[in-house]
């Protein structure tokens, strides 16, 4: 009887090896996929930080052209208030002239 108990005790310790031997392999993939996933969210992090970055410049170039448009089209308008002021002028002093 005393053979059978220690054929159980036996038994029941290389499950408990097999099992800790399979939960130690578990533990590594799990922990290398922690390492993986950390490295991937450092690199999307900086991927994130460069490409705000980027939308930043983009932001301040549009802006740039927008005042540059908006100067052009004042500048526009200035001109062609200036050239009907030229024409009123020009035609004060045509019927002016053909009033003589």
């Amino acid at each position: 009887m005393e053979n059978e108990e220690f054929v159980r005790l036996e038994q029941l310790v290389d499950t408990l090896i097999y099992r800790y031997s399979e939960l130690q392999g578990k533990y590594r993939v799990l922990k290398e996929n922690l390492k993986e996933s950390e490295e991937e969210r450092e690199l999307l992090k900086m991927e994130l930080t460069e490409l705000q970055e980027q939308r930043s410049e983009v932001a301040q170039r549009v802006s740039g052209l927008l005042g540059r448009i908006e100067q052009w089209e004042a500048d526009q308008g200035m001109g062609e208030q200036m050239e009907v002021q030229q024409g009123k002028g020009e035609e004060h002093h045509v019927s002016n002239a053909t009033a003589l």
